[in-house]
């Protein structure tokens, strides 16, 4: 049977075999049994290769494929890569044509949240299998050896991770809210009876739950940089708590937070790309200097193999040689697009506009085009054929994630996914010295800007030329430009408390013209519950103690 979280409720899963064939791909089937955390605990005896494995096993979780169920109806079930489009797809950022073939078109819709959801379902239960899977290090790794300290202090920044992503799925931003229902939190002890009987945790528990297990990774891991940066070291910890104190308004302990993280970061040269690195397509390898954490997708894994139910095949614009798969969003003319009214934000010496094409901005894709080997002489007719035949002419499509190993014709989809870049620190530090000294963090803010991303930068003509009069606009909109595409945006517009504006000049066009699809041509006021994912029915269910989310009030504000 398949190795998966049965009814949402997490029981500690089967010591797994150790098959070394299966350490690449940490795909694992369990033996049978399943074995109580006192059980587990006795066998603290166990192999220390066995002991790896179950540690791999947790980091795989990220990358698992099928989790619903060997079904062609679940193509978005890749791992929490696929939790970015699903994200992206509720904000006012990106969107995607209104097609059959689109798996991700109930969520821009904004039918995919609620109980009976396969989509809910697939969040809901995939982080709590990260639970799960951190839960079960906890009960089977010994603190008594250096390397099983790190494995412990791993395996809680990694349940940290989950929580978070959960609780900012499930409730409102902390501050305000800190009383309000969250999620349920499962311990490493817990027993089968507490986890069936588990009623949501206070928002503010939650948030003290996942600063618990942060400081204690810190201070196990301290200045550490793995070797591989699919899995989290110290500075990948500090990064964590500094989005964690953000969420909370602790503006003091997100800057020092991100500040130690950089600290660290630029021992390891960790540094951002800089503007003749991020003026064309990218993002597809963690190795580069500017991950700090990531998953790192290879070509034996299962979920690699699938070909069209990858990270790349979702989101890259650009596979089209001959004998390449090419990705399903090229296969079905399925491009993630940007919201054109934002697009017409991005000024045009901001070298991310190069991240998405229109017939007058086309430089990101020359410049790929160049660096994949076409000639100057050859430029003009590739782009004509991939724009007419490739994309059907679409607009606004994204060509910021670049194709595995940069190659067009790339015979596999196997692009890493950055969980962590270190360019977010200088975000965070610029929006938490803002929120206490406005001129400072404005700045700070310029200071990234003018050396990264755009040379002529000015906050203040910025502000004039857009007609926006708040730090708070000009924070979202640069973090929604920097990580498009990268599961934060939608985060932040609940965090800083704002409404879902798809509506523009551009967005009311007709579909063929670049505008919005017609069933998603709607805005949401800020703090509407139509945001909160709902519970699973299962969960409901089987945990009697949770209540559910309110469903939110019909969308009345249409265009």
């Amino acid at each position: 049977m398949k190795y998966r979280i049965l009814f949402f409720t997490i029981v500690l899963l089967p010591v797994l075999l150790f098959f070394a064939s299966c350490a690449k791909e940490l795909e694992f089937e369990p033996t049978g049994s399943v074995l109580t955390p006192d059980q587990l605990k006795e066998a603290g005896k166990l192999s220390q290769d066995r002991a790896n494995v179950i540690f791999k096993g947790m980091y795989g979780e990220l990358k698992r494929f099928n989790r619903l169920g060997n079904s062609p109806a679940y193509a978005y079930d890749f791992g929490y890569s696929s939790f970015a489009l699903i994200l992206d797809h509720l904000s006012d950022k990106m969107w995607s044509v209104d097609d059959r073939y689109n798996w991700y078109r109930s969520v821009f819709k904004y039918v995919a949240l609620g109980e009976n959801s396969a989509i809910t379902y697939l969040l809901y239960s995939s982080y709590y299998a990260y639970i799960a899977e951190a839960n079960k290090v906890l009960n089977t790794v010994s603190d008594e050896t250096d390397e099983g300290k790190s494995f412990r202090a791993q395996a809680r920044a990694f349940r940290a991770f989950a929580y978070l992503n959960l609780i900012q799925s499930y409730q409102f931003t902390y501050k305000g809210n800190e009383q309000a229902a969250g999620v349920p939190i499962v311990r490493e002890n817990m027993t089968r009876a507490q986890q069936i009987d588990n009623k949501r945790a206070s928002v503010e528990e939650v948030y003290n739950y996942i600063l618990e297990d942060l400081n204690y990774a810190k201070d196990i891991l301290q200045d550490s940089i793995p070797k591989k940066k699919s899995t989290i070291g110290g500075c990948a910890v500090y990064g964590l708590l500094a989005r964690t104190y953000l969420l909370m308004q602790n503006w003091e302990g997100a800057y020092k937070a991100a500040q130690k993280a950089l600290e660290i970061a630029g021992r390891a040269n960790i540094t951002p790309l800089r503007t003749a690195e991020a003026n064309r397509p990218g993002f597809n390898d963690i190795r580069i200097h500017n991950v700090i954490w990531g998953i790192d997708y290879t070509p034996d894994d299962l979920v690699t193999k699938s070909e069209i139910m990858t990270w790349e095949s979702m989101m890259c614009s650009l596979k089209y040689g001959q004998n390449a798969p090419l990705t399903y969003a090229v296969r079905g003319f399925i491009l993630r697009k940007v919201n054109p009214d934002f697009y017409e934000t991005i000024d045009p010496t901001d070298v991310r506009k190069a991240w998405f094409y229109t017939p007058e901005y086309d430089a990101g894709l020359r410049r790929f085009l160049s660096d994949a080997g076409a000639t100057a002489a050859e430029l003009d007719d590739q782009i004509k054929l991939i724009v007419e035949k490739q994309w059907k002419g679409q607009l606004y499509a994204n060509i910021k994630f670049a194709p595995y190993q940069g190659n067009p014709g790339a015979r596999i989809n196997a692009t890493d996914f950055p969980l962590m870049r270190v360019e977010e620190l200088y975000y965070i530090q610029a929006e938490a010295i803002a929120r206490d000294d406005e001129a400072e963090g404005i700045k700070r803010l310029e200071s990234f800007i003018t050396s990264y991303r755009q040379p002529t930068y000015n906050y203040e003509k910025n502000q004039a030329r857009l007609g926006q009069t708040t730090f708070t606009q000009e924070i979202y909109r640069q973090r929604a430009l920097e990580f498009w595409g990268e599961g934060i945006t939608f985060y932040d517009m609940m965090r800083l408390g704002l409404p879902l504006t798809r509506e523009g000049a551009l967005a009311k066009r007709d579909p063929s013209a670049g505008g919005y699809p017609l069933e998603s041509r709607f805005n949401i006021p800020a703090g509407d519950d139509k945001f909160l994912f709902q519970f699973p029915r299962e969960e409901i269910l089987n945990n009697r103690a949770v209540q559910q989310n309110p469903v939110g009030e019909q969308i009345k504000d249409t265009f």
